[in-house]
């Protein structure tokens, strides 16, 4: 168990708390994106008259883009922050 007097418990604490806070963050861009991208197909039907495909594309859209996005980020995240120097596959 964790014991907050302790400095290596403490340290340790505070780096599992500022990786969740990583990983919530790319969780919270994803959702956003989604959001984002799904209000504006909603719009574009209701100006258009397109329902429900705008809606649908947004979606999938921001799926995409998200997806895209949030695998990108953990990639860096698991690397510590190096994918930028290694090479690619």
């Amino acid at each position: 168990m964790i014991d907050p007097r302790r400095d290596d418990d403490r340290n340790r604490s505070d780096v599992m708390f500022a990786v969740g806070m990583k990983y919530a963050g790319i969780a919270t861009q994803f959702a956003l994106t989604l959001g984002v991208l799904g209000y504006l197909g909603s719009r574009a039907d209701e100006k258009f008259g397109w329902s429900p495909w705008g809606v649908l594309a947004g979606i999938l859209a921001g799926m995409g883009l998200g997806l895209t996005a949030m695998l990108h980020q953990l990639e860096k995240l698991d690397d510590g922050g190096d994918s930028a120097k290694k090479p690619r596959k």
